[in-house]
């Protein structure tokens, strides 16, 4: 439904809807713009997250839930994915094709690679990439944070939800965030409904564990800019760990639902600070 008007306008799409095939997202994408009649439309795909033939070689790495060694999984695990960053997504935003699909990626590392790749911010720039990811933490379950989850008929009113609008974030090359709401939509979006976004799912709020930074939402200042719009600031971060998340699945016998597992791989970084990537991960 908005790939003519992105593509007639020059907006690029950034997407982890690549899902657990991303070339096929791509081969997909890339037939439904020709079925509307939008040519032969370029589609870049971020590879590597599929890391399952590599855990079942890494002895050491044990599950966070329990404990216990990864290989107590290994004869039933189904997938095991790691959590990419915001720098493979940059590079391949850097290849110019107007659609990027994905495998895993973090959810904030989405938002915060076209930021990076827009202003020119690296890792070492860890204000900006602080303030990034907390817009992207923000943004990641998209209508939550205007309403969809904190509405609460008769004790947090949130108006018109039927109709909720979803939010944007207008961001600046020096870090600056303000959260927006779609104009004419229902829903509400205010430092009520940011403040409840801004802490779920995390552990810590000093050390939120990202694969771009960890990220301390601690002193984080929202304050009320006008109607519908949020200004975030104070956003802090260390450096990224030397561990990627990695998301485990095994079928179970009580459900048809997978059980999710996770546990720990490791990365390396180049000598610049930049972690090394390839096509095949």
């Amino acid at each position: 439904m908005v790939l003519p008007t992105c593509i007639a306008k020059g907006i690029r799409i950034v997407s982890n809807m690549g899902a657990a095939n991303p070339l096929g997202g791509a081969r997909a994408a890339r037939k439904e713009a020709a079925d509307l009649g939008l040519g032969d439309v370029a589609v870049a795909v971020v590879l590597g997250d599929d890391v399952s033939s590599i855990v079942k070689h890494r002895g050491e790495l044990t599950l966070i839930e329990n404990g216990e060694p990864l290989e107590s999984i290994l004869p039933k695990m189904i997938s095991a994915n790691a959590y990419l960053g915001a720098d493979v997504v940059c590079e391949t935003l850097n290849t110019g094709a107007p659609i990027v699909l994905s495998g895993r990626v973090a959810d904030p590392s989405l938002f915060l690679a076209p930021m990076m790749h827009e202003f020119g911010w690296t890792y070492e720039d860890l204000p900006k990439i602080a303030q990034g990811t907390a817009a992207g933490h923000l943004l990641e379950c998209t209508a939550s944070v205007t309403g969809g989850c904190f509405g609460w008929p008769g004790k947090k009113e949130v108006p018109d939800l039927a109709r909720n609008g979803f939010p944007f974030a207008d961001v600046k090359a020096d870090g600056s965030v303000v959260i927006g709401k779609t104009p004419d939509t229902g829903g509400r979006l205010d430092v009520m409904t940011c403040t409840e976004q801004l802490i779920y799912e995390i552990h810590d709020p000093t050390a939120y564990i990202t694969p771009d930074c960890v990220l301390d939402i601690s002193g984080i200042a929202l304050s009320q800019d006008t109607a519908d719009r949020v200004r975030v600031a104070g956003a802090k971060a260390r450096p990224a760990t030397e561990t990627y998340k990695v998301n485990s699945a095994m079928p179970t016998a009580l459900s048809a639902r997978a059980k999710y597992l996770t546990a720990a791989s490791t990365r390396s970084r180049a000598p610049n600070g930049r972690r090394k990537s390839s096509r095949n991960g």
